[in-house]
């Protein structure tokens, strides 16, 4: 079974575009923004591969495991996490390539948030499906 491991910031909360007026302008600003890495003032997302294999894998249907984690202790609804920032990112056509498609039938997502953390950042794990 294929696995990719990387590490990444935390992306924005959709209630930065949710119910507000051009919030369609604000999800792509904010999407290029965590892309690109500006949002927390780094470089590029970086993705840091765990394994031997070379290159990036492709998945063609796979679970994402996404744990984020946040310094402060403040509670925080993982309804508001939605994993579409970092679908899009990872698919092929404009992302990384990394997965085939992020529509429901081949891809599968599990959400959990930890606060009082060392730094903010989020820990993925792709795991091939069959």
């Amino acid at each position: 079974m294929k696995e990719f491991l990387f590490e990444c910031a935390p992306w924005p909360s959709q209630n930065l575009w949710v119910n507000k007026r051009y919030g369609d302008k604000i999800y792509r600003r904010e999407k290029k923004k965590w892309r690109h890495g500006r949002r927390n003032g780094g470089a590029e997302m970086e993705i840091h591969i765990q394994h031997a294999d070379q290159g990036k894998p492709r998945f063609e249907k796979c679970h994402i495991g996404i744990q984020l984690f946040f310094t402060d202790r403040r509670h925080r609804d993982e309804d508001n996490y939605n994993p579409k920032l970092l679908g899009d990112t990872l698919k092929t056509g404009g992302g990384l390539g990394i997965i085939k498609d992020d529509s429901n039938d081949l891809v599968s997502y599990t959400l959990n948030i930890t606060e009082g953390a060392d730094q903010d950042m989020a820990v993925v794990r792709i795991q091939e499906v069959e």
